[in-house]
């Protein structure tokens, strides 16, 4: 299987191809792999540039319905932001989904 990468390196869109081993593929499927709503959620945070100066937003994303679970929007990235967004999501659940970021990387 092969998949694109697309990334912003010195303001330009570049697009590198890259080819996944059958055993990193069965890795993906099954860890990502979804059944219900709030299983797996997803998150990240991404940097704005508006007039008023650098927006930073974090959302989370269930993978099984696509919806927005609950998000923040900062001028800084901190730890503030993401407690205050996991307290918004997590006040109706009844079990505790997957949560992968990131995480920088």
């Amino acid at each position: 299987m092969e998949f694109y990468l697309q990334h912003n390196k010195n303001r330009s869109l570049t697009r590198k191809q890259f080819h996944l081993k059958e055993s990193t593929l069965r890795f993906l499927i099954t860890r990502f792999n979804h059944s219900g709503i709030n299983e797996k959620w997803v998150t990240d945070v991404s940097e704005f540039k508006c007039v008023e100066g650098k927006l930073y937003l974090s959302p989370i994303k269930d993978l099984f319905s696509g919806e927005i679970i609950a998000y923040n929007l900062a001028p800084r990235p901190n730890f503030g932001q993401i407690t205050g967004m996991m307290e918004q999501a997590i006040l109706n659940l009844d079990d505790a989904p997957i949560l992968h970021s990131d995480q920088g990387g």
